[in-house]
Parts: C-alpha cells; sequence; structure tokens
C-alpha cells in the first residue's frame, strides 16, 4: 500500500505481457496504482498527487492495446 513505484512496475510488466500475448485490452483491479486498501494514507498530504504522476507514468507507455486502471 502506498509503494506507487513497486505498483507502476508491476502494472508496466503486466501490460508488455498483455500486449506481448495479443490481447486487445489490459484491465488492472482497482486501487492498483496505490495498493488496496489506502485507508489513511488518503488523508496524507502528497498522496494523491503521487497517485496521479504514476498514473501519467503508465499513460506514456500505453500503445494501441487499451489499459483501463481501476
Amino acid at each position: 500500500v502506498g509503494d506507487f513505484e513497486g505498483n507502476l512496475g508491476l502494472l508496466k510488466e503486466a501490460y508488455q505481457a498483455g500486449v506481448k500475448s495479443g490481447v486487445e485490452l489490459v484491465v488492472a483491479p482497482e486501487l492498483a496504482i496505490t495498493g488496496y486498501p489506502p485507508r489513511d494514507l488518503l488523508l496524507k498530504s502528497g498522496f494523491v498527487e503521487g497517485n496521479l504522476v504514476a498514473l501519467g507514468q503508465l499513460a506514456e507507455v500505453v500503445g494501441e492495446v487499451g489499459l483501463i486502471v481501476g
């Protein structure tokens, strides 16, 4: 929980594996970037911003194959 870098790495790996295997869409579970459950981390300064930054970094690797992050 709160490991944006680690979770982002796992999401990127999963996305690339999906692309390599020929899927049309990759779907990640809810809170895949923040970890589950974030609870009081949502109240910490910078936590939401960190999530948005990680989401932007993830968007940079998405190509023709779609990615849904819950």
